[in-house]
């Protein structure tokens, strides 16, 4: 029994280090134990989480409609034997506030494989997701530019085939959209000028900028005469992963 306490206190002075809220429930789903850092970011007390029955201890995180898949995943975790699940919820702290969390359950199990109870941790991803929703803005704004330049333009990636087209290429070629990005480089300019546009693809990958003049095919067969101006796109690592073609009449 005093060793049994010994690692009761061991392990939970452990678990008070961690800037992660946690709680500790036995295999009626009760609460057990909850860490200070619960406290600190959810704003309740541990004496009004430990001893909180499955239900009540939901009722003050998670909304209501949330509530039945929570319970059933705390239960299931109970029944499982060294298996991690993780959800996302927008937990409820006592102020009302929403923190965007991942939820994680992991089964407690002694060294003799008997199942003990659950741990559930929550880790904050507010600036994760803060992060995302300025990426996603960031990428929308980059879509509306691109899509509303004024000058004919596409998107390839680093082999010429053609990803996307602007609303520009669609009014000058005369062409749907659709029939633009599946349409072969011959189909829409001289067979001639295909060799040209590939040269230019490949020293724009290379060298960073190039240009050719071509004969572009419009949907009504009318020939005219453009160059072509081709710009890299890189990652972080200096890569070229796509290009971005203009179209200037000649």
């Amino acid at each position: 029994e005093e060793e049994i306490a010994r690692t009761k206190t061991y392990f939970e002075t452990l678990l008070e280090g961690v800037a992660t809220p946690i709680w500790l429930f036995d295999l009626d789903g009760a609460v057990t134990y909850a860490n200070s850092t619960s406290e600190e970011i959810l704003g309740y007390k541990k004496e009004e989480c430990v001893g909180n029955s499955l239900d009540e201890f939901l009722s003050k995180f998670i909304r209501t409609k949330e509530i039945p898949e929570a319970k059933q995943l705390i239960k299931e975790g109970t029944m499982l034997e060294k298996k991690i699940r993780t959800r996302v919820y927008s937990l409820l702290s006592k102020e009302g506030a929403e923190i965007p969390t991942l939820v994680s359950y992991v089964p407690i199990v002694n060294p003799k494989g008997e199942r003990m109870g659950l741990i559930i941790t929550a880790t904050d991803i507010s600036e994760l997701r803060n992060t995302q929703e300025e990426l996603d803005e960031t990428k929308q704004f980059a879509s509306s530019l691109f899509s509303n330049f004024s000058l004919p333009a596409s998107l390839f990636n680093t082999i010429g085939e053609r990803l996307d087209v602007n609303k520009a290429s669609v009014r000058f070629f005369k062409r749907s959209r659709e029939d633009l990005i599946g349409a072969k480089l011959e189909d829409l300019y001289e067979k001639e000028d295909t060799f040209k546009l590939l040269d230019a693809l490949s020293e724009c990958k290379k060298y960073g900028q190039s240009t050719c003049e071509v004969t572009a095919i419009k949907g009504d067969g009318t020939r005219v005469p453009t160059i072509s101006y081709f710009s890299p796109i890189e990652n972080k690592l200096g890569e070229v992963t796509r290009i971005i073609g203009v179209l200037h009449i000649a």
